[in-house]
């Protein structure tokens, strides 16, 4: 009966998700099986051609209706959130856990995009190795196959006295992190350089207090939820946006106080769900918080497997306090409107550009979508309207002016044009610069050879 209460509520948060249609990174199946058969081909490792199955699956599903490619998302989830209760001790807090992890807005990417299984995967995995110890570390050496975000599992089993076990995460999951992408791959992968997520800044404290203060409050308190953010935007990439995430201000002083906070909580209910909820949140957050990393965005994806520890940690408050037929009726309500409400995004493409344009007006990546997609269609008037938000949005975004001035150039609107051309070169990143070097000269050229005539 517990489980047909969490698949109810799953489904009742999430049904509207079987109707979306495709959008961000969704590839179609044919795309998929061609992507395997060349990696097959290229003659790579077994272990790597088993990878890129797993991935490439994992990705969209295996099959052409995407409707039904969204509904085995959606078993996916509830099957994730039954296994909180059954994996997690099977108890009134397990219980109250599942229920508000079915139902909560921050796991619309592993509920509503396709290409969010492999973190619901990866959680799956990770309460099963969690269940089954220590039998279950065997579970582990399937995770790097799907997804990196449940690389330091292990350290949960020392909350089963399994401290030996334990010591095989630094060496799989941190030091060897990079020869395990060779083993499973079949190459080495190449970390970007011209960005600064990777680089060894050690501003990147800074970042890691305001990062995980940030998640934090995005999965405790439900708020404006979406696919992409301005908060931190370009911060994995354009050193322009680090300096600003580098810079010791209120936030970052309320980004110690939370960490500090949930800290000593952490330590002092140890021994019980709170505790134990809460180290769970911060083991598999901290790696998307800036410091040292495993991926390049900010994104609502990377809280899937951390969520199910706050999550308990809220139920074992609930119960801890008394407060459970006062508090958790108003937070699945809050849940559910929530989750309705972010869904509709994912109906397309179109939708999620339209959907972050008007709840998160600060993050420019809809207005440049937008740009492209008109500039495409020869539309340049509104094409300009919408790089002219870019340039408003960030106004140190050198390639954002590069654009700018390319739609200028292109109306005969001359001298701006030269202007946006000379901003563009003095903000561009390196790399920016580098690729666009070419176009820039042509472009400049053909503007003043216009003018002679």
């Amino acid at each position: 009966m517990s489980y047909l209460f969490i698949t109810t509520f799953a489904l009742l948060a999430w049904w509207r998700s079987v109707l979306c249609g495709r959008s961000v990174d969704d590839i179609p199946t044919e795309m998929k099986i061609g992507h395997i058969r060349t990696i097959y081909k290229c003659g790579k490792t077994p272990f790597a051609t088993f990878k890129s199955f797993i991935h490439v699956i994992g990705i969209s599903g295996t099959v052409k209706n995407i409707h039904f490619d969204h509904a085995i998302s959606l078993v996916q989830h509830c099957i994730v959130s039954c296994l909180i209760h059954w994996c997690l001790g099977g108890n009134q807090i397990s219980l109250l856990a599942a229920i508000l992890f079915a139902i909560h807005p921050v796991n619309n990417q592993g509920v509503a995009w396709c290409n969010g299984k492999r973190y619901a995967q990866n959680t799956a995995l990770t309460l099963l190795m969690y269940r089954f110890v220590p039998v279950g570390i065997l579970i582990y050496f399937f995770i790097p196959f799907v997804q990196a975000n449940a690389i330091l599992a292990p350290v949960l089993l020392l909350f089963k006295g399994f401290w030996q076990i334990v010591l095989i995460t630094p060496l799989i999951g941190l030091l060897g992190y990079k020869r395990l992408k060779v083993w499973y791959e079949g190459r080495a992968v190449p970390l970007r350089k011209d960005g600064v997520y990777f680089s060894n800044d050690p501003r990147k404290i800074i970042s890691f207090f305001k990062l995980f203060s940030f998640y934090f409050w995005h999965c405790l308190v439900p708020h404006n939820y979406g696919f992409f953010y301005g908060y931190g935007f370009y911060y994995t990439s354009k050193k322009s946006a680090a300096d600003k995430m580098y810079k010791i201000d209120a936030e970052f002083f309320a980004g110690i106080v939370t960490f500090l906070a949930v800290a000593v909580a952490t330590y002092m209910n140890i021994h019980n769900a709170i505790g134990f909820g809460l180290f769970w949140f911060i083991l598999f957050i901290s790696q998307y918080c800036g410091f040292r990393v495993i991926s390049q965005l900010i994104a609502d994806r990377f809280c899937y497997l951390p969520n199910v520890g706050l999550q308990f940690a809220v139920a074992g408050v609930l119960v801890k306090f008394c407060v459970v037929p006062y508090i958790f009726p108003f937070l699945i309500a809050l849940y559910i409107v929530q989750s309705w409400i972010v869904v509709r995004q994912f109906d397309s493409m179109e939708a999620i550009h339209d959907y972050n344009i008007h709840y998160h007006p600060t993050c420019p990546k809809s207005y440049l979508y937008k740009h492209i997609k008109l500039s495409n269609e020869v539309n340049v008037v509104k094409a300009l309207y919408w790089i002219q938000r870019v340039t408003d949005t960030l106004p140190n975004d050198g390639y954002g002016w590069y654009l700018y001035a390319v739609c200028l150039m292109n109306i005969h609107r001359d001298k701006e044009s030269l202007d946006c051309f000379k901003k563009a070169v003095e903000r561009m990143e390196p790399y920016q610069y580098n690729k666009e070097e070419r176009n820039i000269i042509n472009f400049i050229n053909m503007i003043n050879e216009r003018n002679k005539k």
